[in-house]
């Protein structure tokens, strides 16, 4: 039976911030198991090859602490099934028992990359994005096809967007754009050992690839230039990546 978004419920500061310490040292647990032996950063090495990654492997770890699905689903109705887009429509019994509606949005789910060379200047692209009307900056992403694993797609889209080919992709976890009412997971990855080819852009696919270095790309990120989530997100997580692994 599928389960309803999570209910919203206030959280004292102490609270709060004891759960933010949690997730921390969980984070560290997870890079840690995921480091290649003798490993003293629990991060992967740019040059480590990665077998073939399974869907399992980039599922989160459970929250530090159990929780229990504090709500119960009486119906579900599907509103609208698009190409990319679901819509669903949930009736549920809060913890104290108000009956309310949850819209939940299902997103196809995909894959972020930022390829790195080795004297660190990264690739984004500039593309125009119809839903904001206007052009913004980012890593190279797309949606992932039903058969393809997260790695497929970070590899099919890097040749797609930008006629890049990578040796080595670094799993540097997931993102979750919008938790309240929308499931779109977003898979992020490092890559490594990069050679060019001629790019296989759509039709509806307008854009222009920039070179930067790393260091420009995390200002971009800091002075507001780049707003795309997963590319925030990436790109500081890959400029505290070098920064621990050269430590």
């Amino acid at each position: 039976m599928a389960k309803p978004g999570v209910a919203l419920a206030p959280v004292g500061i102490s609270r709060l911030v004891g759960a933010i310490k949690r997730c921390a040292s969980a984070g560290a647990d997870y890079a840690s198991e995921r480091a290649p032996a003798g490993s003293s950063s629990g991060l992967l090495s740019a040059e480590t090859s990665l077998k073939r990654l399974k869907p399992e492997q980039l599922r989160p770890r459970p929250y530090p602490e159990s929780m229990e699905d504090p709500i119960r689903l009486l119906s579900s109705r599907q509103i609208y099934q698009g190409r990319l887009v679901t819509l669903r429509e949930d009736i549920v019994i809060l913890p104290k028992g108000t009956e309310t509606t949850y819209e939940h949005v299902e997103i196809k789910h995909g894959s972020s990359t930022l390829a790195i060379a080795d004297n660190d200047d990264v690739w984004l692209v500039r593309e125009w994005k119809y839903a904001l009307g206007r052009p913004t900056i980012e890593v190279i992403s797309g949606g992932m096809e039903p058969d393809e694993s997260p790695e497929d797609t970070a590899h099919r889209e890097l040749r797609e967007e930008a006629g890049l080919v990578a040796e080595t992709l670094i799993p540097m976890g997931r993102v979750d754009p919008f938790t309240t009412m929308l499931r779109c997971a977003n898979h992020l990855f490092i890559a490594r050992g990069i050679s060019q080819v001629p790019h296989e852009r759509e039709e509806g696919e307008i854009m222009e690839c920039m070179r930067v270095p790393l260091t420009e790309a995390v200002r971009m990120v800091m002075d507001g230039e780049i707003t795309h989530g997963s590319s925030c997100v990436l790109i500081l997580k890959a400029a505290r990546w070098l920064e621990t692994a050269r430590a």
